[in-house]
């Protein structure tokens, strides 16, 4: 049988098709759902349109996930995979996983987070998602990378490539992503051009200093703080359309052609601790391909990886600025410099994956 969910349609009563478990974790509900056939002797032997004793199957499509729930569903993927690792019978398989990867460990138990730190996991200090504790009372920091695609992991990608970056970083942490904010600002801001285009109409709607408008719309991860960027935003929706693409498009390869062996080895000085301190807070990565409530998954555990030189760094460009770190880590980084809350507006970031 596929992958697929199932949604069955029954004359009996469905307590005889389904096994439905209720768990509250953290203050989030987990929701397990087995089907429960006693009278089928092979359920391979069904297809998603055949009747048997009057039990019909059909397709349910999944519930694709959108970028604005990614915080609340790695939350629920965490509290989940945590509830597993702590199951005897759940978790079986995740940590003879882990077992298999780590010759002579055995994981005995998992939390959210260390209580006694104020800082919790996940959050953009704290580079790991949970921990475990191991046979010798040691806590392990992992980082979990997840996928809903139902697909084998390759050994041959880095452990990050499951999931969208390793590192979030804000504008203040780069001086590349700065000059970036400045130059958007000289282009478009503080040359009247937006202001002329979209608020001519709004004579109470004053420009931001360059300073005010850095500080609180480009780095803020939500949306604009200042009246100018609130206005600016409203007014570009009011005309439907979602962002300043068009003037990101003619901007990018202006930014890149501008990029000189300065900024280069600036940003080498800039992102090498964050490699560093991101990598060294990690001692495992698990990756989680498919849906672990249903037993549809592929895990793979990795050990801690390491950086302590970077040989090169290159930049290229198509939507936005793309960013090559060539390393002593096994595996190669990317960075990605990029506006994450509408293009222009506000949360312009440098993301590490």
């Amino acid at each position: 049988m596929s992958s697929q969910s199932v949604k069955l349609k029954c004359q009996r009563p469905i307590v005889q098709c389904v096994e439905l478990m209720l768990e509250v974790i953290l203050g989030i509900v987990i929701v397990d759902i087995k089907i429960y056939l006693p009278y089928l002797l092979d359920l391979q032997e069904l297809s998603l349109t055949k009747n048997v004793e009057n039990l019909q199957m059909e397709t349910i499509v999944p519930v694709k996930r959108v970028k604005a729930d990614n915080k609340s569903n790695e939350e629920k993927d965490i509290a989940l995979i945590v509830s597993y690792l702590n199951d005897p019978i759940k978790g079986q398989n995740l940590r003879n996983g882990f077992a298999q990867q780590f010759p002579g460990r055995q994981l005995i138990a998992a939390r959210t987070h260390d209580p006694t730190q104020k800082k919790k996991a996940g959050s953009r200090s704290v580079h790991y998602d949970f921990q475990i504790q191991l046979d010798d009372g040691s806590w392990w920091n992992i980082e979990h990378k997840g996928s809903q695609d139902y697909r084998k992991i390759s050994n041959d990608l880095p452990p990050w490539s499951g999931g969208v970056q390793f590192f979030n970083g804000g504008l203040e942490k780069y001086r590349l992503s700065k000059k970036y904010a400045e130059q958007w600002y000289d282009s478009y801001i503080g040359s009247e051009l937006l202001y002329k285009e979209y608020l001519n109409s709004s004579p109470s709607i004053s420009i931001p200093t360059k300073d005010e408008w850095i500080y609180r719309d480009a780095k803020q991860q939500g949306d604009p703080k200042t009246k100018f960027g609130m206005e600016l935003k409203r007014a570009v929706k009011k005309r439907g359309e979602k962002s300043l693409i068009k003037l990101r498009d003619n901007f990018v390869p202006l930014f890149f052609e501008s990029i000189t062996d300065q900024d280069i080895e600036e940003f080498k000085e800039d992102v090498f601790p964050i490699l560093l301190s991101s990598f060294e807070q990690k001692h495992a990565w698990l990756q989680i391909a498919g849906d672990l409530s249903t037993g549809n998954y592929y895990f793979k555990w990795t050990p801690s990886l390491s950086i302590s030189n970077i040989h090169n760094i290159s930049f290229s460009f198509k939507k936005d600025i793309d960013i090559t770190i060539e390393s002593d880590c096994e595996y190669p980084i990317h960075g990605i410099l990029r506006w994450g809350k509408g293009a222009g507006f506000s949360n312009l970031r440098l993301d590490l994956k």
